[in-house]
């Protein structure tokens, strides 16, 4: 992750941190947001994954 100030002008940048709670809050985040895309597409997710599966198997 890098601060909009960083990005622009590095010099005028200062320390960074960011709190476990918060950086947990957002690793665990993602997987949870995958977690719910598939159960609302469950149907579809399962077609993608044997497709892929039978690509690879035979790539």
């Amino acid at each position: 992750m890098r601060c909009s100030s960083y990005a622009k002008e590095q010099y005028k940048c200062t320390v960074h941190y960011i709190r476990t709670c918060v950086l947990n809050e957002i690793v665990l985040g993602e997987p949870n947001k995958l977690l719910a895309t598939v159960r609302e597409n469950e149907e579809d997710f399962i077609q993608n994954a044997m497709s892929n599966s039978v690509q690879r198997k035979f790539s």
